[in-house]
């Protein structure tokens, strides 16, 4: 791995801890301070607002100015509202201050950006999921020690946790040296973009295939207490599962064409899906738990085939314009997800299942020369 390859994945590593650390107990949490289902759902929706809004800006600005210092304002700027999480106990305080937080996830797009400049085409599936496995690393270890630490210190400490891993996050960031200047005259504009017959094919992959794995898993630590009677440190355990067949699924898909690797990637979460609602064994369930660690291995394949396709002076843009349909993705499985729980738990799980198999169909049969990497 190459020098500032292996700093990106340092950042992105502690950008992940920031958020794993709290990520699988979050809802329990946003439930606990009063929230119904529904609300939680809202409350979740959030994130997806702040990558809507901002990640094209934050895209847009990294095909002009310094990735190093728009990684460093951005873990800086996210680590202030981090820090006050831990003290508000209104859940309605957090439809302010989570946003604010999931500003750090634009650290993404930055990150892709630098990816694409750097890395040459053939390598692009390697490379992504190497440096986007320090995400799914950060979850093998920080879902149980956010869980620990909220049963033995409270919640309090967690987010104050996770506010000094942001902080930490500029370290590396320091050291990043920034790949050659773009000029102004060939930086590209959001409008032309979003008419992009390609890209416009890839949004809606991107928006189906979140619904499709995402739609059953945002309310799944709520149904694990809810209807299995698990422990709030269980449920952490259980996460640190899914990073590690996260974390293994990964290498495995990075070798392979990347349309394959996400048929894979669709096929294990229907079957994790499939063995939860089985209501099954500890053991079982721990198995499910490392299959449903594969939606996190399909994020940098997601990212090598928009790679594919973006050229010098639009990198930031392309990204950014990615994690923005990321965001409308996230705030629609939120609202989803919360009416359907309300009605029968089971139901966000059901539909994950339902549309899973269409959408391993549907990418199976798109013809995208970045797909065949």
């Amino acid at each position: 791995m190459k020098r500032d390859h292996a700093l990106i994945f340092l950042i992105i590593f502690l950008t992940g801890a920031a958020e794993n650390i709290f990520h699988y107990i979050l809802t329990v949490h946003i439930r606990d301070l009063g929230a119904e289902p529904s609300q939680v759902g809202m409350v979740l929706s959030t994130a997806g607002l702040t990558m809507t809004l901002a990640f094209p800006i934050v895209g847009y600005a990294g095909d002009r100015q310094s990735h190093r210092k728009i990684f460093l304002a951005l873990v800086f700027i996210s680590s202030i509202p981090t820090a006050i999480m831990g003290v508000v106990n209104r859940w309605q305080l957090l439809l302010v201050m989570l946003p604010l937080f999931y500003l750090s996830w634009a650290v993404l797009p930055i990150a892709n950006s630098y990816l694409s400049q750097t890395t040459a085409v053939k390598d692009f599936g390697r490379t992504f999921s190497t440096v986007h496995s320090g995400f799914i690393f950060s979850m093998v270890v920080f879902p149980s020690f956010g869980a620990w630490l909220a049963t033995r210190f409270g919640m309090k400490f967690v987010f104050f946790s996770s506010a000094v891993l942001l902080f930490a996050a500029s370290i590396p960031a320091l050291f990043l040296n920034d790949p050659d200047a773009v000029s102004t005259t060939e930086v590209e504009y959001l409008g032309p973009l979003l008419s992009d017959r390609t890209l416009q094919l890839l949004a809606l992959f991107i928006v189906s295939a979140m619904l499709a794995m995402q739609i059953g898993f945002v309310l799944l630590p709520n149904y694990l207490e809810d209807t299995m009677s698990i422990s709030l440190l269980r449920i952490g355990q259980l996460g640190t599962v899914a990073a590690f067949g996260g974390a293994m699924l990964n290498l495995l898909f990075g070798m392979m064409r990347i349309q394959r690797g996400l048929v894979l990637v669709f096929l294990f979460t229907f079957v994790g899906y499939g063995v939860v609602l089985t209501n099954p064994s500890e053991l079982l369930l721990f198995a499910a738990f490392f299959l449903l660690g594969s939606t996190e291995a399909s994020f940098p394949l997601m990212n090598a085939i928009v790679a594919g396709v973006v050229t010098k002076g639009r990198s930031g843009i392309i990204f950014g314009v990615q994690g923005m349909f990321f965001g409308i993705s996230i705030m629609i499985i939120g609202w989803i997800a919360g009416l359907l729980y309300e009605n029968q738990t089971w139901l966000p799980i059901t539909l994950s299942m339902v549309l899973l198999p269409l959408v391993a169909m549907w990418i199976s049969r798109i013809r995208l020369a970045s797909l065949q990497v």
